[in-house]
């Protein structure tokens, strides 16, 4: 199970239960998720502040009063927005007669936490500017970066990233990476297709990061490499023994070499990195699958 899968089925079972008017025993949660304690503190204290969660000692519960608003359909709304709708076959796995306050048939394990207590101050300012559409300013990396339109705050495999347009280009920057955010008065139209794309798309493809790929060029069209590099920032790695290549290309994302490999198949390997692989062999399967219903 992948480790951000792990983390978004705790809290949408933790949600549930509380929901239910379950008091939870931080001591119980870190036996059944088998997690610290310390990490249980940080799902309630930061994760999922937005409740109206009481402490009593080790033990976290929902206000009373506020028991009964949030219905099967709100719940459904949550776990959605966490992107968890697919871990989930039906909204009755986080009904009421389902996560029961007595038993809940859910355990999951070994969670991947990136640690952003440090970054509150930047996540709060940043999840306003979201909600309001407002320009922002902030330091990243050694830069200064102005003019910015956020978009949304992406949790991927455990890693918090700001999705925002930066030069007109939809881009992913690590939360932990920034500092001194600033928000102006000047608001923006959010775009629903930059909105769209930051749910279709992986945020491997949305970093500023450049993709090292590298590929194995056999030996009947090595000389073509040499002569002509047809790849985005070409490097030869080394020349085997049997006259193939080890190449090396930078891009952004796999638009800029996908057309270029398929050119060339079957006398091109990918090796790494995998994601780019796939998508090739995506491609592949589909166009097969067109001339297999071909009449």
């Amino acid at each position: 199970m992948k480790e951000h899968d792990k983390l978004g089925r705790r809290l949408g079972i933790i949600l549930t239960r509380l929901n239910t008017g379950e008091r939870l025993h931080l001591m119980d949660l870190a036996r059944e998720f088998n997690v610290s304690e310390r990490t249980l503190q940080r799902d309630f204290n930061d994760r999922l502040n937005y409740l109206p969660i009481k402490r009593d000692g080790s033990t976290y519960y929902i206000e009373p009063s506020y028991l009964g608003r949030r219905t099967t359909k709100h719940m459904a709304s949550i776990i959605k927005s966490m992107g968890l709708e697919q871990l989930f076959p039906t909204n009755n796995a986080f009904s009421d007669n389902v996560c029961t306050s007595d038993q809940s048939p859910y355990l999951f394990k070994n969670i991947r936490l990136e640690p952003i207590t440090d970054h509150a101050q930047e996540f709060s300012t940043l999840s306003q500017a979201i909600k309001t559409h407002q320009f922002i300013s902030f330091f990243s990396d050694g830069h200064d970066v102005k003019d910015v339109e956020p978009y949304k705050l992406v949790n991927d495999h455990g890693i918090w990233y700001l999705v925002a347009v930066i030069n007109e280009r939809l881009t992913a920057i690590k939360l932990t990476t920034i500092k001194n955010v600033v928000r102006y008065k000047e608001t923006f139209i959010a775009k629903p297709e930059y909105l769209s794309s930051i749910e279709q798309q992986n945020i491997f493809w949305l970093s500023q990061t450049l993709i090292d790929v590298i590929i194995q060029v056999d030996s009947h069209i090595a000389a073509a490499f040499l002569d002509t590099s047809p790849l985005p920032k070409q490097q030869l790695l080394k020349r085997l023994d049997d006259g193939s290549l080890l190449i090396s290309s930078q891009v952004c994302n796999s638009d800029e070499i996908l057309p270029q490999l398929k050119a060339w198949l079957p006398r091109i390997d990918i090796l790494s990195p995998d994601i780019i692989k796939l998508e090739l062999v995506k491609d592949l399967e589909a166009g097969l699958k067109r001339v297999k219903n071909y009449k």
